[in-house]
């Protein structure tokens, strides 16, 4: 038998809890869509389940912090959050640097499909939104 012991209560459904509170949020369809659809790209690299969770708990916040659809989010959209994050003085410096780490593996993943680098009209806003993240956006972690 090499049945798993469960350490911890409730184990099996972090995960599920998650997609509860993700569908009943008031963040939209379109990004409750992107979020399901980033998770499933994590799953299929192996990313375990507790990590999918924290993460898709974390673009939910981002989503609230933004109020805006993902796939519309701009350079300053970017550096409002970034601001809005590294000024929070309620989380600790590991939770700021979480925050900001998902947000950049997030856009990572989603550059490779953002309609608007295709848009003659909106790539240069898009291009100036992913050099903005990969430059300025810190996700070391310098705790006080």
């Amino acid at each position: 038998m090499t049945e798993r012991l469960k350490i911890y209560w409730g184990e099996d459904s972090v995960y599920e809890r998650q997609l509860k509170l993700l569908h009943e949020d008031d963040i939209g369809e379109e990004n409750k869509k992107l979020i399901l659809r980033h998770n499933d790209f994590m799953f299929a690299k192996g990313v375990k389940d507790s990590r999918v969770s924290k993460v898709t708990g974390n673009l939910r916040l981002i989503c609230h912090m933004v109020g805006k659809p993902l796939s519309q989010i701009n350079k300053e959209d970017v550096e409002r959050l970034a601001s809005t994050i590294n000024r929070d003085r309620t989380r600790a410096e590991y939770t700021k640097s979480d925050y900001k780490r998902v947000l950049k593996q997030f856009f990572n993943w989603y550059e490779v499909g953002d309609e608007r680098l295709n848009n003659e009209y909106s790539v240069k806003e898009a291009q100036r939104m992913y050099s903005y993240l990969r430059k300025h956006v810190k996700t070391t972690c310098k705790p006080k």
